[in-house]
């Protein structure tokens, strides 16, 4: 595996964690492979001065600290079904880690200043130079910056499309929870989504009857989650026949491609090198049983034993 095939936040840091822990069972072995003469033993003495360096240790402490405040956003964005609020939520959390870690050191980083002592880490003898923090510092605070910049820019949910803003009103994070902040919640984007969705919404539809239907549901949902509300309101569309046209609409927007990145994963577990010549259809098929099937301990496979007994033809049998 290569050094920058590791992916998802959570991994970068048991990578580091892992590395951090072994570095002195590390240091050996390139010590010994570095005695050779060879065009390897020569690339093991610049990895050696490279795993003794004062900057390299105490950064790789930093990143710990550092990834820590992005692991929580990464675990909301890896969920099947995230809201707006639910991102919003985790940006400020982590706005505010990068601000504390701006000015104060992390758990991680304190515990290398309290093990380091006479230049030495955990017996691997350190190549400490009189401009080793300094640097450190700088390259710590530009990483920091660095990371809430491209979090303002990547993530800004102030310019988010007004749909997916609207969308809001079926989460339980931004609902209040009671009083006359309640009653008059999400009224204007109800009616915002139902403009941009207009054509979906029957012939009778009258913002009257939406916003009846609004008040209904919320005193009848009040503690009900994002994917159980718009299961309410979409099993009884008899009582919510306009309602259960906007929360179908909002179960199938998506603001995170978690579920996407599984489904490549598992296609590249079914489409393998000694399995090229599957054809499209059935390596779909084989894909939607892996992402959507159920679980092989609860798997009943008799009816489709029975059926495959029942249709197929008797030469097949």
């Amino acid at each position: 595996m290569e050094s920058n095939s590791v992916r998802w936040v959570v991994s970068k840091r048991q990578t580091l964690n892992v590395l951090l822990e072994s570095l002195p069972a590390l240091v050996a072995h390139v010590e010994r492979l570095s005695k050779s003469s060879s065009h390897e033993g020569q690339k093991a003495k610049g990895m050696l001065a490279f795993l003794r360096s004062f900057h390299f240790v105490k950064f790789s402490h930093f990143l710990i600290d550092f990834l820590q405040v992005y692991k929580p956003l990464s675990e909301v964005f890896q969920k099947e079904s995230v809201l707006l609020g639910q991102v919003k939520a985790a940006l400020e959390a982590a706005n505010l880690a990068l601000q504390n870690l701006l000015q104060h050191p992390g758990p991680k980083e304190e515990e290398f200043d309290a093990t380091v002592k006479d230049g030495s880490f955990r017996g691997v003898s350190l190549d400490v130079v009189e401009t080793g923090e300094l640097r450190f510092q700088v390259d710590r605070a530009k990483i920091i910056l660095t990371g809430a910049e491209y979090l303002h820019q990547r993530f800004d949910c102030e310019t988010s499309p007004q749909l997916l803003k609207s969308t809001e009103v079926f989460d339980a994070v931004c609902r209040p929870v009671a009083g006359r902040r309640l009653a008059n919640f999400g009224d204007a984007k109800v009616l915002s989504m139902a403009k941009y969705f207009e054509y979906a919404l029957p012939p009778s539809y009258s913002e009257e009857r939406l916003l009846g239907e609004w008040a209904e549901l919320k005193n009848v949902a009040k503690d009900l989650l994002f994917s159980e509300l718009c299961k309410k309101a979409i099993t009884e569309r008899q009582a919510f026949p306009l309602l259960s046209k906007l929360a179908s609409v909002s179960a199938c927007l998506r603001i995170s491609t978690g579920s996407c990145k599984r489904g490549c994963v598992v296609m590249n577990l079914i489409r393998t090198y000694e399995r090229l010549k599957l054809s499209n259809e059935v390596a779909n098929s084989l894909v939607m049983v892996a992402v959507n099937g159920v679980a092989v301990a609860d798997f009943d496979p008799l009816p489709a034993i029975e059926h495959w007994y029942l249709t197929s033809s008797g030469r097949r049998c």
